[in-house]
């Protein structure tokens, strides 16, 4: 059992529950912070290994914040290499969680040690039990071909027009065989005449059914931006069609801008994140991306890439800020499709552009499974990785004048 000082020392017990022991920690007042740790264990650096183990929380508000399972892996001579949160949360049995995660052991380590933590919560307990860390081969690499689209918009469209184009822009990126396609916002609807309600149209319908003939026809996700009409009430829509050519979700826009408002669109509610088949994607549309809470929270449920088709962004410098800290602050690949005033992005989750374009399409091989990690990053001195830490580190019971109405 380890804490910074006396005074922070949680009350640490052997229990036994339904005849296994486990460990518990109960805190003391808000200022509680300790651990158990284990010995070193020893490993061989460029193998893998899973680590799992059973907890169940009583009386914690913030589960997250509060309690920690984390892995140090060290090298020779005592110092820490790399430190890892086991942040792959689920449900287990009679009301258990089970934390686990597959690692794979960096260089220059020789031993890992297992902490299991206690903090900031007050009167709060948490109990561990069977742990285990064990070699495993290999996983599979995450691999997930991305190719979104830079198309100039037409100021004198029509809907005929920009259908063609759309396909034309499908054929092109459906020859690089592509798992997903994005496309820009509302694309097929822009410079046509008549207003946003008349150029509406519901899902499934016309353009959908499009969509659907291409992704079949390349086996392709498309996202695609539109004017969705449900009853009377218009939406900004991102529509997502698996390689099916099948409506596999939407997302309403849930940031309007006023002359968007005035337009008479009605905004969204609701932050979907969607299972494909090379993992869980989230979806923003334009002005939502000034606004850090809607790819936070896409984050928050699980999403490893964002796609954000967005009409275009007056600044460069905005766009450019903007686009990589999304990224970024998530830890999430971030795709973009642009048809005003900047550039189409795919960006990787430190914030770096990995593909772009001014003008047609942007293609990026990217790795789902690759693991990004910097120096002294919150866990130091050792290698932090920055997606797990801006979610474990977070202190939501901080922010309740992010929801304070009257603000």
């Amino acid at each position: 059992l380890w804490s910074p000082r006396p005074d922070l020392n949680p009350t640490g017990e052997l229990v036994n529950v339904n005849g296994v022991k486990a460990l518990k920690l109960t805190a003391v007042d808000i200022s509680t912070f300790g651990k158990w740790r284990s010995k070193e264990i020893g490993i061989t650096a460029g193998r893998f290994y899973r680590f799992e183990v059973l907890y169940e929380p009583e009386r914690i508000a913030i589960e997250r914040g509060s309690v920690g399972v984390l892995i140090t892996w060290t090298a020779p001579d005592g110092h820490p290499v790399q430190r890892d949160y086991v942040d792959k949360i689920s449900p287990a049995e009679d009301g258990w969680r089970r934390a686990s995660r597959t690692f794979r052991a960096p260089e220059g380590s020789s031993s890992a040690t297992v902490e299991l933590w206690l903090r900031w919560t007050s009167g709060g307990s948490v109990i561990f039990k069977s742990p285990s860390l064990v070699e495993v081969s290999q996983p599979a690499p995450r691999k997930v071909r991305v190719v979104t689209t830079r198309i100039e918009e037409q100021r004198n469209g029509t809907l005929e027009g920009n259908m063609k184009a759309m396909a034309d822009v499908l054929d092109q990126a459906g020859r690089e065989k592509p798992d997903v396609i994005l496309l820009t916002e509302f694309f097929t609807e822009r410079g046509v005449k008549g207003t946003v309600h008349e150029r509406s149209e519901p899902i499934p319908g016309p353009l959908t059914h499009a969509l659907g003939e291409k992704a079949r026809q390349y086996s392709s996700y498309i996202i695609a931006g539109m004017l969705e009409l449900d009853g009377e009430k218009t939406y900004d829509t991102a529509v997502l069609i698996d390689r099916g050519g099948h409506v596999a979700g939407k997302y309403r826009k849930t940031h309007l801008p006023l002359a968007e408002v005035e337009d008479g669109e009605t905004p969204g509610s609701e932050y979907p994140v969607f299972d494909t088949d090379f993992g869980r994607i989230g979806i923003m549309i334009c002005w939502d991306s000034f606004f850090p809470e809607t790819a936070r929270i896409l984050r928050l449920k699980g999403a490893e890439i964002v796609f954000l088709p967005i009409a275009g962004d007056p600044s460069a410098r905005h766009w450019d800020v903007m686009s990589r800290a999304r990224a970024l602050d998530n830890g999430v690949y971030l795709v973009t499709s642009v048809s005003a005033g900047a550039d189409s992005r795919i960006i990787d989750p430190e914030g770096e552009v990995v593909a772009d374009t001014t003008d047609g399409l942007a293609t990026a091989d990217l790795d789902l499974s690759k693991e990004l990690r910097l120096w002294w990053l919150s866990v130091g001195p050792a290698d932090g990785e920055a997606r797990s830490l801006v979610i474990q580190e977070r202190r939501p019971d901080t922010y309740k004048d992010l929801v304070d109405g009257s603000r």
